[in-house]
Parts: structure tokens; C-alpha cells; sequence
């Protein structure tokens, strides 16, 4: 399911779903392929190429139709708060893809994705710390010569 938030975009899926094989994370990866891609054609046509910047956590979440004239899904929770305060947190250290400890802990080890751990993170409104890493394809992180770094998994 997605939600249109401003310019933001919500993506959820279940668990199942998205942790074999990190195909949450891999959807990010792709999404940025795509746009790759087409980047020739973007710049053409509107005079840039999209960017964006992803988070991810997991947990529970409210699920509700919200509004009467014009009804859509809203999504509510802990959960839903900390992949907005992480989106904040990702803007402050200038990252592009951020994933919380709690779903790293959950992934299936994916020698071609690799995570910096950027440590626990006091996020706004929260009283617990979040760990948080930045997370990247090994693809990039071998262009960059990056040696801080692990796998994830």
C-alpha cells in the first residue's frame, strides 16, 4: 500500500514480504535504477533528474480511511513516527537511504548491500534511541573505496 503525504511518498508491505532476500531494500535500489535510467530523458523533458531520499523501519502500524469528501489511507503508530523522524535525522547527515537497527537485525545477510553503522540516535519526540545505518549497494560503496562499513546480515 502507498499514501501521498506533500511530496512524500509511504510505502508499507508486510514482513513477509519485504524481508526475503531484502526486497525492501532492494526496491529502493531499484527505484533509483529506474530512475537512472531515464535520467537522459528526465533532464530533457522537465530540466532535471528526481532524487530522493528513503528510510525504512518495521513495526506495527494503525491502518485507517481517513476523511469524509475526500477518503484516503492514513497510516499511524510508533512505527510510522520513528521513518518520519529518520527521514529528518537523514536530511541532518546529509544521507540519502537510512534503515533503523530494528530491521537490519531482521535481514537476511546480502553480501551486495552494505550498511555504516551510524550508531544510537536520540529522534525527536522519542524517549528510546534508535541505531541507525546508512545503507548503500556494494556496487557503490566499491566506486566510493569506502572501507567503514559491513555487510548486512
Amino acid at each position: 500500500m502507498h499514501a501521498y503525504i506533500g511530496d512524500e511518498v509511504i510505502v508499507t508491505w508486510p514482513l513477509e514480504i519485504g524481508l526475503p532476500d531484502a526486497a525492501c531494500v532492494r526496491c529502493v535500489f531499484a527505484i533509483r535504477d529506474r530512475i537512472a535510467a531515464l535520467a537522459e530523458s528526465y533532464a530533457r523533458e522537465f530540466g532535471l533528474v528526481p532524487d530522493f531520499r528513503a528510510v525504512l523501519h518495521c513495526g506495527p502500524v494503525v491502518v485507517s480511511e481517513v476523511g469524509r469528501s475526500k477518503e484516503q489511507i492514513g497510516y499511524f503508530g510508533d512505527t510510522v513516527n520513528v521513518a518520519a523522524r529518520l527521514e529528518e535525522h537523514a536530511k541532518q547527515v546529509d544521507r540519502d537511504f537510512l534503515v533503523s537497527g530494528a530491521l537490519v537485525d531482521r535481514l537476511a545477510p546480502a553480501p551486495d548491500i552494505v550498511a555504516d553503522d551510524l550508531g544510537e540516535i536520540a529522534l525527536r519526540g522519542r524517549a528510546a534511541s534508535v541505531r541507525v545505518f546508512a545503507v548503500g549497494s556494494a556496487a557503490e560503496e566499491s566506486m566510493a573505496q569506502r572501507s567503514d562499513h559491513c555487510r548486512v546480515g
